[in-house]
Parts: structure tokens; sequence; C-alpha cells
């Protein structure tokens, strides 16, 4: 797997940069801590007593010649195992990190050796390692783009403040002129950085390498080793992938760069005809704003001026998109970080214009409005919503569909995608609403999309910033603020006319005793009552001295999908009739099949489910057809179940099946018990034969037992008659741990101790336990 990785990435070479490499030797390193106990001898007795293997007295070592103490301490030391050592602070480091350059060195090695590799070089400092990077590389290996040399860069260099030393390097790499350098950083602290979110948000934490994240991965050095190829190979791969990632996105960032520079540069450069077209005739004419018509414009010189660099260089950046895609062929078990988020943010911004109000455009095809707490996609037909520089326009009600979070229960709809996150949404084809486009028209005259005015605006008829507005828009609003004028005032006569008959017939009252200003208040009740919930110019409410309406412009919908979803719409409500089918067309379900299992019959939980193999239906409704297809499946994995009694319950595409179909034996009996829906019914007279005097209890205490709530089970009443049940039908849920009690009187006559063993595939097993008060049963027989 790393042959094949190396192999297609063109590696050939490894520099390994870890501070492992400047430790010195064991024998050194024994050495320093022989000087170091004899130096500080007592401070070192509770570690020489808690190792043990010493022959000298503790008491006199600090008495003895320095010759003499250094001879018995270095025949101790000379005893002592790895472990051992490590219990000495400083020499636990020295032996892991001589034990860390050992396995590095070897796998390197072992990399070469099977010709994976041409060369390595370990390094012990940052600072050697830009030394060697920037000074010695090229000379030395000529990194292009078929020799690329891979760098593992420790991240922690052992003394305070160096925990990210590492990052250092890697800032270097952040230049085209080090292309071929791929840069991975190893460690042993891998906790906070386990993920790639995780490891992103470190990189922006401890370092200014925010822009270029994606050059870098990271690895944990355990698995550099000879026995972690695998995991290896999957990191090393990851990182490549993120390598591209940002080698193919710079690339299209910089020609980005370079192609609104240049579209810029036309852009303001734009001859004046071309502008006066632009600002004062097409986007007059066309009713559309002004600002969008601009931005439209650059975007096609950006467009234009983007691709042409891009073509320029389209051989390189091929080129890398190919390394990638040979990249994602590998196979290997990765278990990467997915961030759907992320790119279904990408295609809402790509569907929706969220910044629409903000831009004060008119309303338009595709605008998404809240009306009375219910959401509503504007669908009319852009030809007749555009406002033409008269303010005019050619309907005078806008068309909108229903938007729902729930599922339609028929076929007209259309699934509206990244309209919210974690939530499904759906267009109803059907559900339409007619309303004044005057009133929608409110909506682009705020920031907010609401569709509200100041009462002071309707006085004076001045629209407050009117150089926010195209002309056309202007115009249009204005025509609607002199309606709504005329509104509210025509309201304001009624309101002051009713309240002038209150005044002056204040003596009258009708035939119920009611005076006028009651009738007055009961017709203003019913009208708001009447008009409760309808959009018309006529039902506003005056809120904090606006004049306003239960309407509000949230987003506008991207204008193809909008088309598709009005074409869909058309398509709907266009049909020419046709005769009616008195059949149903046959359809296919896939359903998932599971059974309660018995065996969880007395947990505290809901009981558990089995799964069975799948079924394939026909014709959902054909209740017949599916219990004839479930009996088949049932005989194949259960062939001694009851199918008479099967019963079902289905939710969504999966089918569950009661557990009476189940044969459920009771234990070293010839009888058997069955479940139906948390109920488990055991045969009488097995109870009275395990339970003799408890039986002629049952038997000779009728009259009384059958009237208490816990005995009754046992009893059928019919016309006065008391018979005994066949089999007792006893709850889920009056087993306590397994366990019912028959109690009467305070005393517990019988215990019943249950339990399903399941002993072989769809087959179990009843185990029963009985203990009954002989004593207190006797002293109840009557």
């Amino acid at each position: 797997m790393i042959n094949e990785l190396f192999k297609r990435n063109n590696i050939k070479y490894i520099v390994s940069v870890d501070d492992c490499y400047g430790v010195q030797d064991e024998t050194v390193e024994l050495s320093e801590l022989i000087d170091e106990i004899v130096e500080n001898v007592s401070s070192y007795f509770p570690i020489i007593e808690n190792i043990g293997k010493y022959q000298f007295d503790l008491g006199v070592l600090e008495l003895l010649p320095e010759n003499l103490l250094r001879r018995m301490i270095t025949d101790w030391v000379e005893t002592l195992d790895s472990q051992e050592l490590e219990l000495f602070g400083d020499q636990k480091g020295s032996q892991l990190l001589i034990s860390e350059k050992d396995t590095l060195l070897t796998f390197f090695s072992e990399l070469k050796d099977s010709e994976i590799i041409t060369e390595y070089i370990p390094l012990d400092s940052i600072h050697k390692a830009k030394h060697f990077l920037k000074s010695q590389i090229n000379e030395m290996w000529h990194p292009d783009e078929n020799n690329q040399v891979l760098w593992l860069v420790d991240r922690d260099f052992g003394s305070p403040g160096s925990e990210n030393e590492g990052l250092e390097l890697l800032k270097e790499f952040n230049n085209d002129e080090y292309n071929w350098n791929i840069a991975i950083l190893a460690t042993h602290s891998t906790d906070d950085i386990e993920d790639e979110n995780q490891f992103n948000k470190f990189l922006d934490a401890v370092s200014n390498l925010s822009t270029s994240k994606n050059l870098f991965w990271k690895i944990n050095k355990e698995f550099i080793d000879k026995n972690n190829y695998l995991v290896f190979a999957n990191e090393i791969n990851y990182g490549l992938r993120r390598n591209y990632t940002y080698r193919i996105t710079n690339f299209l960032t910089d020609a980005l760069r370079a192609g609104i520079e240049l579209a810029g540069t036309s852009f303001k450069n734009i001859e004046q005809s071309t502008f006066n077209n632009i600002v004062l005739n097409f986007s007059n004419d066309e009713g559309v704003s002004i600002v969008e018509t601009l931005t439209r414009v650059l975007l096609v010189l950006t467009k234009y001026d983007l691709n042409q660099k891009i073509s320029g260089k389209y051989e390189d950046i091929a080129k890398l998109i190919s390394g990638y895609e040979n990249l994602s062929t590998i196979s290997l078990q990765e278990n990467e970080f997915q961030n759907l988020s992320e790119v279904n943010s990408f295609r809402k911004m790509e569907k929706y214009s969220d910044w629409i109000n903000e831009l004060y455009y008119p309303v338009g095809f595709g605008d998404i409005f809240l009306i009375n707490d219910e959401e509503y996609l504007f669908v009319s037909q852009p030809c007749d919503v555009t406002i033409r520089g008269g303010g005019d326009r050619k309907i005078k009600n806008g068309l909108l569909l229903k938007i729902s979070d729930s599922k339609p229960d028929h076929e007209s709809f259309v699934r509206l995608s990244y309209y919210k996150q974690g939530e499904q949404h759906f267009v109803i084809l059907k559900d339409e609403l007619q309303i004044d486009l005057d009133i929608l028209d409110l909506c682009s005259l705020n920031n907010n999309g609401c569709a509200k005015v100041p009462i002071n605006t309707l006085n004076t008829l001045l629209i407050e910033k009117d150089y926010l507005f195209s002309k056309g828009l202007k115009i249009r609003l204005e025509i609607v603020l002199q309606r709504l004028r005329a509104v509210y005032e025509k309201k304001n006569s009624s309101k002051d006319a009713l309240q002038k008959l209150i005044e002056e017939y204040s003596d009258i009252k009708s035939k119920s005793g009611l005076d006028i200003a009651d009738l007055i208040g009961n017709y203003k009740e019913r009208e708001q009552e009447t008009w409760e919930g309808y959009i018309n110019i006529n039902n506003f409410k005056i809120e904090a001295n606006y004049i306003s309406y239960k309407v509000k412009r949230l987003t506008r919908l991207e204008e193809s999908v909008t088309t598709s979803i009005s074409f869909e719409h058309f398509t709907i409500n266009s049909r020419i009739g046709l005769p009616g089918d008195y059949a149903k067309e046959y359809k296919t379900y896939n359903y998932k099949l599971t059974v309660k299992d018995p065996s969880g019959f007395f947990g505290k939980e809901s009981t558990p489910l089995l799964p069975l193999p799948n079924l394939l239906l026909r014709n959902l409704e054909d209740k017949a057809q599916i219990l004839d297809a479930l009996q088949k499946v049932i005989l194949q994995v259960a062939p001694t179940a009851d199918i008479t009694q099967l019963e079902y319950s289905s939710k969504g595409d999966t089918l569950t099946l009661e557990n009476t179909l189940f044969p459920i034996s009771i234990k070293e009996t010839e009888y058997f018990c069955t479940i139906k829906k948390d109920n488990l019914k055991i045969p009488t007279t097995l109870i009275f034969e395990s339970c003799n005097r408890f039986g002629e209890l049952i038997s000779k205490n009728s009259e009384i037992l059958s009237k208490d709530n816990l005995f009754k089970k046992i009893y059928k009443v019919e016309k006065k008659m008391i018979n005994i049940n066949e089999a007792i039908t006893f709850k889920k849920t009056e087993f306590n741990d397994n366990i019912f009690v028959f109690e009467y009187g305070g005393s517990k006559l019988l215990t019943i101790l249950a339990t399903i063993e399941k002993i072989d595939d769809f087959r179990y097993e009843l185990v029963l336990g009985f203990e009954e008060d002989a004593v207190a049963i006797t002293s109840l027989i009557q």
C-alpha cells in the first residue's frame, strides 16, 4: 500500500524533523544518571528503596567516600531494566526518545531498502530543518513534480514554550517555491487535533496558517512504524489529498484574483453610453434593480476573464485534479471528517439570495414570503410582475404556492432542497394563494422585508431615502402609498362615523336591551373575526405608528429552480380530464420485517425486535396478499410458528410482527404458553398441578376471590355462574424482576418466578418456579 501511494505521488525522499535524533545513547545517559544519584544520593532513597535489588545499607550511603559510593551505585544501576529506569524522571524521557529514534530510523531504513524511497534525512531541530529547506535540498535532491519530498515534522521539541515549535517550520511551506514538499505534523499529542475540524481550529488558534490549512495534516508518531503500514499510508494519503485541495483551490483563487483585477479594470473604464444603457434604460425598462444589473455585468466580465486565466494554465490544473483522483482510487480504510454542513451551505448560497431585502430589490419571481406565519413561493410570471419605467405592471394580484415542512399524502408537490438546514420542505402545487401585489410591494420598502409603512409617510407621501430605489420601483411605491392612504383615511372616516353614532344615540337601546355602543362594539368584533387571517389591502394593523401586514419577504429562490417549479405547477393545473380508472395500479414495496423478541418480555425496557428476511410486496392495500406473503416468510425461518395467529403493525417501510406466532413451550411440561401484546397466558391446570393447595383455595373460595382485583384474572363470571378460566393472563407490567405474587389479606399465597429462554432460532421456552405458603392458604380455605 505504501509503495503504491508513494509511487503514484512520486514521493522519493523523506525528511524527518524530531528532537529524538539529538538524544545521546544509553551509555552516556546512564553515566549521567549515576552522576546525579551520587551527587544527591539522599533524594533518591525513596526510588532506590522502591526498586530494591540493592545489597547495601541505605543509612550509611551518605557517609561513604565518593569513589566507593560511585562503585556501589554503578553496580546497582547496571542491574536495572528499562522499566525500572523509567522511574527516574529525566531518565524516562531519554529512554523514550532513544526508543523513538530507533523506531523511526528502522522504519525509514526499511522504506529505503525496499526501494520505496531513494533517501531520507533525520534532523533534530527546526533551525537545521529550515537551513536544509532553504539552502541544501535543491542542490541535493532537486525536488520537482517527479521527485517530491515528504516532511514529517515533530510538534513538540521538549523545552518549555516549544510545545508547537513544529508549526514554525510548516509556515515555510506556504510558498510556491516549495510546491514539491509535502508537510505532515508528526506528534504523540493528537487528542486535541483528532479529526479534521479540530485540526483546522488548532491551526487557526496557534498559528497564522488559517489561509493555508489544507497544506498540512497530522499523524500520530506511534503509526510511523513497520507494524502500522496501513494506518501510516492512510494518514499520508489524507495529508496528500489536503495538499492537492490547497493547490487546486489556490490555483483557482489566484486565477479569480487575476480575473477580478482584469474585469475590474474593464468595468471601471466602461464607456459612458454603455453605463447609460444599463442605469437609465435597461434597468428602468425591465423593472429590475440597477445594482443587480451592474452586478450582473461585473460577474459576466469576471467569469470571462477568470476562464481566460484558467485556459492559459489548464494543463497544470488538470494534472493536479488527475493526481487527486489517483489518490481517491487507492483503497484505504479511511475515517475522514465529513463536513456536510459546509457543502450544503455552498448549495444554499447558490440557490437562495438572502440579501435581496438589504439591496431593496423589487418583488420578483421566486421570492419567498412569510404570510400569516406560513411560507409561500411567488410564482407569477416575471413578464407580468416586472415593474416598468412608469411604475405599472400587467397584473394586480400575485400567485403564490404554499411551502410545507410536512410531506403531503398526494403527489402534487416539489421538494424544496437546501432551504433550511436539517429540515425538509415541499412546495405544494395545489395549495395556491392570491394576494394583492400592492401589499407585497411594501416589503421592498424596508431592508428587513416587512410589509409596513410609517403613518407619517402616508401623510406626506414622501419616501425616506428614495435614492435607494430604482425609478420604476420608486414610482410604484408612491402609487401604493397613495392607495394605502386612501384606505387608511376611509377606515378612519368609518371609525369616526361610528363614534359619532355612539355619541348622538347613546340613549337608544335595542329590543335586547343593548345600547348603540354595545351594538357597534359587537359589530367590530364580528368584523375582526370575519377578516382575521385574510390578507387584503383593507385588513392592516396599526402598531407603534406603523401600518403593517402579517407579510415578510424572506429570500429569493434561484430563477431556474423557480421556473422548474412553475412548470410543474402549470402541468398539474392544465391537465385534460381523463376517464376514471376503476382499478388500482400495482406498486412494489420493499419492507423491513421485525418481530418482537419473546425473551425480552420480562425486561423493563420496550420489547426488543428481531430482524426477519426482507419482504417484497405489490399493492400495499391488498391486506390478504400481505398476510399470505408474511406467512410464507415466517414459515421459512420458523416452520413451527402458528401463522393462524399472525398480527402485525406497520410504520413507514417496517412491518413489526407480534410474538404470538412463536410456540413457547413450558419447560419440563407438555404445556405451551402464548404472548400477545405484552400479555402472557399460562394454562391454569399447570399452576394447579404444581400448587395443589393454591388450586384448592381457588376452587373453594371462588365467591370471595372472584371479587378481588388480583384474583379476577383466574375466574370467568357469566350469569352469576363462576367458572375458572382455562388460562390465566398476566400483564408484563405485573411482573417485578420476573416475579408475580398472588397476595390476599397481607399474606403472600403464591409466588411465581418466570423467565423466557431462547433454545434455538425462533424457538423459546418458559421457565417457571412456584412457591406457595401452605400455612397461609390453609387458613383461608373455607
